[in-house]
């Protein structure tokens, strides 16, 4: 029994060992070391007067710098994982400070582009309507109405996609990444009265482990993106001893926010709705909660099951008797 606890303790250490050797935090040390040898003569030059060293060095020091080495890309690569979270508050344009000021700034001018582009697209319905209506009785007045509708369709369909991005005014964020997230955590309000930062951790607990699995993925994924872009950022470190260090650590934070950030949480934005759209009556059920008698009343219940997830207050509403299953 203790032979078979140690041979699994031992090989979920070499799988976490493994995963925090091949990472970024790997790439950053190598690109670290490139930069540092660059100015040094030349990785050439350095990898030959250390290979020289290396020889020379006992066996019990050899040791010992490649136990150091690990020590460091471990705790390196364990520390980025923990200032995760606030790397991806930063990324939604959660500024500290005087940057706060400017982040409101950001937001206000978003919100002013969605008054806009909202203007826009009701001025081309009134358009199409006044196409549609149009008069029709001349010879080539159905060639010019389906051309002239054709021409709206697109522009409004742009349009429509361009709204989709951006979160009511109220809720702007003064970054792409922010304004993801707050349209994906708007939409349970909007289409069930459920507010998503409430409801759904309690959501997570009904859903199986299949259910989760999906989501959970395009969470992970979104998180160890954030990481990379946390060491592409890091990467300014080493301009001291490389000049090309700062433009590269520019482009390479910069494919990776738009290239693979925004990729992975719009993925998880489209996850979280579905997970909404699918399970929410299992929390309804797990609550002993009735219910939403129609679509039409399901705002309501959603507000009501909201207040009573934040303040434990449901007023006006009678608990349901669930009866055990395959009774």
């Amino acid at each position: 029994m203790l032979t078979k606890f140690w041979e699994g303790l031992g090989s979920h250490i070499a799988e976490q060992l493994v995963s925090r050797l091949f990472s970024p935090a790997l790439v950053f040390w190598l690109c670290g070391f490139f930069a540092w040898a660059s100015s040094q003569g030349g990785l050439i030059n350095v990898l030959r007067e250390q290979s020289k060293s290396w020889g020379a060095a006992p066996v019990l020091t050899q040791v010992m710098f490649l136990v150091v080495g690990l020590l460091v890309l471990v705790a390196s690569s364990t520390a980025m994982r923990q200032a995760q979270p606030y790397l991806q508050r930063l990324l939604e344009g959660d500024w500290p400070g005087p940057l706060r000021h400017l982040g409101s700034r950001l937001a206000r001018r978003r919100a002013s582009r969605r008054f806009i582009l909202e203007a826009r697209y009701s001025e081309l319905r009134w358009r199409r309507v006044q196409v549609l209506t149009g008069d029709q009785q001349q010879e080539n007045a159905v060639p010019d109405q389906t051309r002239d509708l054709d021409v709206l369709a697109v522009e409004m369909a742009v349009i429509r996609s361009q709204l989709q991005r951006l979160p009511d005014p109220a809720r702007m964020r003064p970054t792409r990444l922010g304004n993801v997230l707050q349209v994906a955590d708007s939409r349970p309000l909007r289409k069930y009265g459920l507010e998503a930062t409430v409801v759904w951790p309690v959501l997570w607990q009904v859903m199986t482990t299949e259910e989760r699995y999906d989501v959970g993925q395009s969470r992970v994924g979104l998180e160890r993106n954030t990481e990379a872009w946390g060491w592409a950022a890091l990467f300014l470190a080493w301009t001291p001893w490389a000049w090309w260090a700062a433009p590269a650590s520019v482009v390479a934070s910069s494919a990776i926010y738009y290239a693979s950030i925004l990729s992975a949480a719009q993925t998880y934005g489209q996850l979280l709705e579905a997970s909404f759209d699918l399970y929410r009556m299992k929390l309804y059920r797990a609550l002993c909660l009735p219910l939403p008698a129609s679509p039409g009343e399901e705002r309501h219940s959603g507000a009501l099951l909201t207040q009573f997830l934040q303040d434990s207050l449901l007023p006006h509403v009678e608990y349901q008797h669930q009866e055990p299953s395959g009774t």
